[in-house]
């Protein structure tokens, strides 16, 4: 699930680390408007894909780390979306991306596991 708290520690964090930066000057850095960062960590828009990139990009973060891995959604959950299909909403791919990163993530582990053992 997405933690839009995260956007605001990570601007809280790099003024602290960063003295005399402002917020407007990271949204700028970013390539962002104010209103549009504020409003992304108050929760009060769902930000798009392209934003939380840039974002992640401006603070050295992997996507991921703006969603809470622990949270997993119901079996019955469906996605349901306006004006875009499925396969082209970002919520679902970021979703789908972020089930194979721990699929992937548990393979490795398995492989390593494999490994040590052999040696």
């Amino acid at each position: 699930m997405f933690n839009n708290l995260k956007i605001k520690s990570l601007v809280e964090e790099y003024q602290l680390k960063n003295i005399g930066s402002t917020q407007q000057s990271i949204a700028d850095g970013i390539g962002l408007s104010i209103t549009t960062l504020r409003d992304t960590w108050e929760g009060k828009n769902d930000p798009k894909l392209s934003n939380l990139e840039k974002i992640a990009v401006y603070f050295n973060v992997d996507m991921n780390y703006f969603f809470d891995q622990h949270v997993s959604r119901p079996a019955n959950y469906t996605f349901v979306s306006n004006d875009v299909s499925d396969k082209e909403n970002p919520w679902k791919i970021c979703f789908d991306l972020q089930k194979e990163n721990i699929e992937l993530k548990t393979e490795l582990e398995k492989y390593r596991k494999e490994d040590t053992e052999e040696k």
